[in-house]
């Protein structure tokens, strides 16, 4: 009998200690989930004023009415086919050292 009873208490403490641990274990974790709930609400946060200090997306040039820039007169030559000025390297033919 007194077996029997001893056998019992020990699974009663097994029991209670696993039931603890159990307990401990899901307080770290709820803790854990907390911190993480707290960074992504700061991210979610970060994430907002970074978009507001971002300039309001245009529209392309051409929808907006305006030409496009400028080319450089040297470029323009050289896409119509004119000879450039000889200084600038452009044109110049391969002069062989033999």
């Amino acid at each position: 009998m007194t077996n029997t009873a001893t056998t019992d208490e020990a699974t009663a403490e097994r029991l209670e200690r696993r039931w603890f641990a159990a307990l401990k274990a899901a307080s770290a974790a709820r803790s854990e989930c907390e911190d993480l709930l707290e960074v992504i609400e700061r991210a979610r946060s970060d994430w907002r004023a970074a978009r507001r200090r971002l300039p309001a997306p245009q529209p392309p040039r051409a929808a907006r009415g305006q030409p496009r820039a400028a080319r450089a007169p040297e470029r323009d030559a050289r896409a119509r086919g004119d000879r450039a000025d000889p200084d600038d390297g452009i044109g110049r033919e391969v002069q062989s050292a033999a």
